[in-house]
């Protein structure tokens, strides 16, 4: 064997044949000689490829990617817009070289386009305006941003830009100087973009504007401001568009010129005949005729005031400054007015009159409504219906509501008739009577003139009209009914307590009868009444009879009504009382008086209501009475001799008599002597005996031939009354009962027998 002579990236390895060895493998190196391979350990981006020498290998070519250490190179995956390949990385203050480490390869650098893949960066071939920038893969480029040029080909971008006023470098720039500013926007140049006109109306921003409000609108077009352009203008024959339009309506064109309108700036100077002129608004050379009050030369000159004199005036047209005579039926005052109609209700048969005064007015009855009238023809008479009092008028006054007019030609509004009474008329200018309106059935107008179907009144309960147009109504008989606005009477229906009365027969059932009266119903009428006294006919009667008198009231018969009573207390009036005085109060009962009814009295025992009484408190029962309260009556006292009923009692037996009087028992009181009894005796009050003393003497006889005692008569002695009571008599009559003796004393002043006691009580006589 010999020593190996192998060069940089070669090596022997066993059982090499030759002293130059072989190349030394990918993934390795081999420094020559007899030293052995080694693993490669490259930085990623290198790789060591096949004979190489070095551990540090060499860089990764393009369209592959090194991982670095001993493997091998790759082929590239780059998307489009990245490349692998050789590019350089500041490291230290400098650049160093460098392949691709990763399958995704880097970014393609601005001025160049890659296709990705195995393919490297290529050249860009942009046009100018566009650019290659970072990671771009088409040859074209894309647009130059604003504020930025290209030149195009592989230079990159270009700031900034120097675009002068009215220029900018937008999106596509491909010089320094940049392109110019779109309209309606405007550019200070430098780098700075468009930015929206502000221009006021009248003015906009062209193409190239620096200036934010713009320029003048150009004559032809309107212009309405802010960022908009101008547009054409549309302006009508008259008109146009001068420098500075907003309206696309444009200007009046000025006098002395005509304008043929639409987009059109031209106002073309006037070439008008004489008696014509060019005035505002002018659509064409001719002009317009020259003005009433006016005088035109014609070519371009203006029009001028009129200089007539009275009678005289400039019509339309003219082109003398004299003007022309004035026609009938109008006056001209002269100087530029012009000829003035004489007004409606006038007229005017001359010319050349100067003044209002020389129009004639319509007379009276007539009227005219036409103006410039020449013939007093045309005053017409004022129709029927209708009148004028004025002179000079143009319409004729219609009469009023509620007249007429027949004739034509009236001059005063006393020339209208008033509608007869009976009836109405609602319109005005009425022409005949027969335009009145009648009144209808039922109905009256007393009245003359009136305008109103309301004015006709109906006629009143109790009255009837059957025919129209009527002043008055007729008087509705008795026995029949008339509502209001009734046109026939009709029968009356009153139910019996009813009848129909001339004055208000409103009610086919009538009205209820008055009191004092009776009705029998239907067509009988109302009756008076003829009662006893105590009887009365009330409120709706139907009964000849009457009504029995009701309490409180008091009924003195014939046809009166009942009369409330007012009696005094103690007094009431009874159903069927016959007099307004009433009738004493009953015992047992108790009277207010006035109207009120007696009302049983309700005592405790000792107590009773006598004839009269006025209180519910009656009176105390009085001696020889006794009284078991309630309503009942006082009761004689039956009391034994020794007993007596004093004041208050209650019971018929009485008390003990007290000391130092005697008492008779019965109703009497107790007393002190006989002579009280004879003073104080209200029993047997106003009894007397109607008999003389000779009869007496003659009964004496017959009682002594028949052996009886019928008269006995003696002295009062102790108890006699000189001159007054002297002597008594008993005897046998109606008032008592065999074998008692009635008993009278003598009444020496009166000469008569008053009654006095039964003997019985008084004890004179000795009976057997």
């Amino acid at each position: 064997k010999a020593p190996c002579v192998a060069s940089n990236g070669y090596f022997c390895p066993a059982g090499s044949a030759s002293e130059h060895g072989i190349i030394c493998p990918a993934g390795y190196y081999c420094t020559g000689l007899s030293a052995d391979k080694q693993e490669c350990s490259a930085a990623g981006g290198f790789y060591c490829d096949e004979g190489s020498s070095n551990a540090s290998g060499v860089m990764c070519p393009t369209g592959y990617f090194c991982i670095g250490g001993s493997a091998d190179k790759q082929v590239c995956a780059a998307k489009p817009g990245f490349y692998c390949g050789p590019y350089r990385v500041l490291s230290g203050g400098s650049f160093t070289e460098t392949g691709s480490a990763t399958s995704a390869g880097i970014k393609c650098p601005s001025g160049y386009y890659c296709l990705g893949g195995i393919e490297g960066e290529l050249p860009c071939t942009a046009a100018g305006g566009y650019y290659c920038d970072e990671g771009e893969y088409s040859p074209d480029g894309i647009l130059c941003p604003a504020g930025y040029y290209c030149p195009g080909g592989s230079q990159d971008k270009q700031y900034p830009c120097v675009a002068l006023p009215g220029l900018y470098c937008g999106n596509g720039s491909a010089t320094v100087n940049g392109i110019e500013c779109p309209q309606g926007s405007f550019c200070t140049g430098g780098s700075s973009e468009p930015m929206p006109c502000i221009s006021p109306p009248g003015s906009y921003c062209p193409d190239g504007s620096s200036d934010s409000i713009g320029v003048a609108c150009t004559a032809g077009y309107f212009c309405i401001g802010g960022s908009n352009d101008k547009a054409n203008c549309t302006a009508p024959a008259g008109r146009y568009c001068d420098i500075g339009s907003s309206d696309p309506y444009g200007s009046v064109c000025p006098e002395d010129f005509f304008c043929p309108g639409g987009s059109s700036n031209k106002k073309i100077p006037c070439a008008s005949s004489p008696g014509y002129y060019c005035p505002e608004g002018s659509v064409n050379s001719s002009g317009s005729p020259c003005p009433i009050g006016f005088f035109c030369e014609g070519g371009n000159s203006d029009k001028a005031l009129c200089n007539a004199t009275g009678g005289f005036y400039c019509e339309r047209g003219s082109s003398s400054q004299y003007g022309i005579e004035c026609p009938p039926g109008y006056i001209c005052p002269g100087g530029s007015s012009n000829k003035v109609p004489c007004t409606p209700g006038s007229y005017q048969t001359g010319s050349g009159m100067p003044d209002i005064s020389n129009c004639s007015l319509c007379n009276a009855g007539k009227y005219q409504t036409a103006s410039a009238v020449t013939e007093e023809f045309w005053c017409t008479l004022c129709l029927a219906g209708t009148y004028q009092s004025g002179l000079g008028m143009t319409e004729c006054s219609i009469c009023s509501a509620g007249t007429y007019l027949t004739g034509t030609g009236a001059a005063s509004e006393g020339s209208c008739v008033l509608c007869n009474a009976g009836t109405y008329q609602t319109g005005k200018g009425m022409m005949s009577d027969s335009d009145c309106s009648l009144c209808s059935i039922g109905k009256f107008q007393t009245g003359s003139g009136m305008t109103q179907s309301s004015d006709c009144s109906l006629c009143i309960a109790g009255t009837y009209q059957n025919r129209m147009g009527m002043s008055n109504c007729l008087q509705c008989l008795p026995g029949l009914y008339c509502r209001p606005g009734s046109d026939a009477p009709e029968t009356c229906k009153a139910t019996p307590g009813f009848y129909c009365d001339v004055s208000d027969n409103t009610n086919p059932h009538g009205v209820i009868c008055l009191p004092g009266n009776f009705c029998p119903g239907l067509t009988e009428g109302i009756i008076p009444c003829a009662l006893s006294v105590g009887l009365y006919c009330s409120e709706g009667s139907s009964d000849p009879n009457g009504t029995v008198c009701p309490q409180g009231y008091f009924c003195s018969g014939g046809d009166n009504d009942k009369v409330l009573c007012e009696v005094p207390a103690g007094f009431y009036c009874p159903a069927a009382s016959l007099t307004a005085g009433g009738d004493l109060c009953p015992a047992g009962y108790f009277c207010a008086g006035r109207s009120s009814d007696k009302v049983a009295c309700s005592l405790p025992e000792g107590y009773y209501c006598e004839s009269g009484t006025t209180e519910a408190t009656g009176s105390e029962c009085p001696p020889g009475f006794y009284c078991t309260g309630g309503s009942a009556n006082k009761l004689p006292c039956t009391a034994q001799n020794g007993f007596y009923c004093p004041n208050g009692s209650t019971n018929s037996s009485g008390v003990l008599c007290p000391d130092g009087y005697y008492c008779l028992g019965g109703s009497n009181d107790k007393t002190e002597s006989l002579l009280d009894l004879l003073s104080f005796n209200h029993i047997y009050k106003n009894r007397t005996l109607n008999m003389s003393w000779e009869s007496i003497a003659q009964q004496t006889v017959r009682d002594r031939a028949a052996g009886k005692k019928t008269v006995i008569t003696g002295g009062l002695g102790g108890l006699m009354v000189e001159d007054v009571y002297e002597v008594w008599l008993c005897i046998r009559d109606k008032y008592v009962q065999a074998p008692d003796y009635m008993c009278y004393i003598y009444n020496e002043a009166l000469r008569v027998f008053e009654a006095w006691a039964p003997n019985s009580l008084l004890g004179l006589v000795i009976t057997s």
